[in-house]
């Protein structure tokens, strides 16, 4: 009897992929597709066959390098007509997906765990968050209530600095007045003298002249 092969299009459409996929199946599993004479893909029963355990695998998550690992082996269980050693690879597979779905339990469970770690590393960075806050505001009502007194303090001796400030400028001005009255009494007093001068020259002057128009009277 003569065994069904299939074309790639063929053994696409009955592993449910895309012909391309096929092919790159075959590139990455290593799988040794055999061709006719004109070098078109022949695909017998057990090629589809064992697709279609990849591309279940494939659905289940699982990497084509580990699928790698058994392919060959599934050719070496699976002989067309054998239902045992079809049975086998079938074990195979379930036995592969069963791993797969184990380790993703596995790493669920340890997300889960890490998921824990982190609410527990998350509640004590906000309670140090909250006990930073409290002391920020310890710190800033302890500065505002020393600023009062640091401000009264500074209040007074600028009050102190101010006034003893405003002495010496009152003395400078008082002694500055005290000399410029000093000044122009002196200049009054100078005034008063060189009108008294002056005032003198005059009366010399004037009976000077009455003396000579009675000298001339006379004559």
């Amino acid at each position: 009897m003569t065994e069904r092969v299939y074309s790639i299009s063929e053994a696409a459409a009955k592993v449910e992929v895309e012909s391309h996929v096929l092919r790159y199946w075959e590139e990455e599993l290593e799988i040794d597709i055999k061709r006719n004479d004109m070098g078109h893909r022949c695909y017998s029963e057990k090629d589809v066959k064992i697709l279609q355990r990849v591309k279940t695998l494939k659905d289940k998550g699982i990497q084509l390098k580990a699928i790698k690992d058994m392919v060959h082996r599934m050719y070496e269980l699976l002989d067309e007509g054998e239902s045992t050693e079809e049975k086998n690879a079938d074990d195979a597979v379930a036995e592969l997906i069963a791993e797969r779905e184990n380790t993703e339990k596995k790493t669920i469970e340890t997300i889960r765990v890490s998921s824990d770690v982190g609410d527990d590393s998350r509640i004590v960075d906000f309670k140090m968050a909250q006990f930073q806050n409290i002391m920020d505001k310890i710190i800033s009502n302890s500065i505002k209530d020393n600023l009062k007194v640091i401000t009264q303090s500074v209040s007074a001796a600028v009050s102190d600095d101010v006034v003893k400030q405003m002495d010496v400028l009152m003395k400078e001005k008082e002694d500055q007045e005290e000399a410029r009255y000093r000044k122009l009494d002196a200049t009054i007093r100078e005034l008063q003298q060189t009108r008294q001068e002056v005032a003198a020259t005059e009366i010399k002057r004037k009976k000077k002249g009455i003396f000579r128009r009675k000298q001339r009277e006379s004559l």
